[in-house]
């Protein structure tokens, strides 16, 4: 909490070095840094703050609705950018990388763009979330969970048992959360899935990443306010001062391709988009993909 603001921020550090701004997607929080950890360098330091209302962070100043200058998305993204700052400040942290995955890329490249002075300058985003009126698309169908976005392990397991039976996700056989994500992904995702199992390490991790699900809620109103509100994002400006790589599947349902190639064709020119062939949402938010994360280490600047 910060005297001046007289706000509580939440916020979540790991390792030792190489600055990392991690933005999760919805349905998430700042204990989602647990499934990326062990992917990037040992050497690099993730750092995730829970947006407005989620978790032990305040919630956004009220908005007044007579108030015609501002919309209450607005106000959420400025309550959400000032916490970020807050925290870097604290932290001593001068400059950053930028890491965001679905529902947080709004709140990132809003950062970028309006506080270009703390970032290294890389922006990289994995399966990026555009609201459709931005990119032109307000008929198109996407089947967002917008007030659950959780990646779809999912709703049979965790939305419908854990809710009807007061069942904690992580107190459900393994096997069943296991195959609940397994049959979104692709026969390749499924094999490096599988590979993990194999290795003793997904176990123990994924259960962990699960975790994350219930510990820290809420927010969730705010964050739809943000991602259906079109023109918060000075593209022109982010694409001038940023390296921006995306990564997308080719059979993401959650998120639809398209929305990514309005990025890079329209909105922002010099960045670069990456495809996975029928790569689905689930296999890259849980970073199923080694050339993602290559890509992720290189275009962050981490050893």
């Amino acid at each position: 909490a910060t005297a001046a603001t007289k706000r509580s921020i939440e916020s979540s550090k790991v390792s030792t070095s190489g600055d990392v701004l991690f933005f999760y997607p919805m349905g998430g929080n700042r204990r989602m840094l647990a499934s990326w950890i062990d992917l990037l360098p040992t050497s690099s330091r993730l750092i995730c703050v829970n947006r407005p209302g989620k978790g032990g962070t305040s919630a956004p100043p009220h908005h007044n609705k007579s108030d015609n200058k501002t919309t209450a998305a607005e106000t959420t993204l400025k309550t959400a950018l000032q916490d970020i700052i807050a925290v870097l400040d604290y932290l001593t942290i001068d400059r950053v990388s930028v890491l965001c995955l679905c529902a947080g890329s709004p709140y990132a490249m809003a950062f970028c763009a309006q506080h270009p002075e703390r970032t290294n300058g890389h922006l990289m985003g994995i399966s990026t979330w555009v609201e459709p009126a931005d990119c032109g698309y307000e008929n198109t169908t996407f089947s967002f969970y917008l007030g659950t976005h959780i990646p779809a392990l999912a709703s049979p397991i965790a939305g419908s048992v854990s809710n009807s039976v007061g069942t904690s996700i992580t107190s459900l056989p393994t096997s069943w959360v296991n195959h609940a994500l397994w049959k979104k992904l692709s026969k390749e995702e499924q094999q490096a899935f599988d590979k993990r199992q194999d290795d003793g390490q997904q176990e123990t991790s994924f259960m962990n990443q699960m975790a994350w699900i219930q510990e820290e809620t809420g927010g969730e109103t705010e964050d739809v306010r943000v991602l259906l509100t079109d023109g918060l994002i000075d593209y022109h400006k982010l694409d001038e001062t940023h390296k921006i790589t995306l990564w997308h599947g080719s059979n993401d349902s959650m998120v639809p391709l398209l929305s990514a190639k309005w990025l890079v064709e329209e909105a922002l020119p010099s960045a670069v988009l990456n495809v996975i062939p029928d790569g689905s949402h689930q296999g890259l938010l849980f970073g199923l993909h080694d050339s993602v994360i290559a890509s992720t280490k290189e275009a962050l600047g981490l050893d």
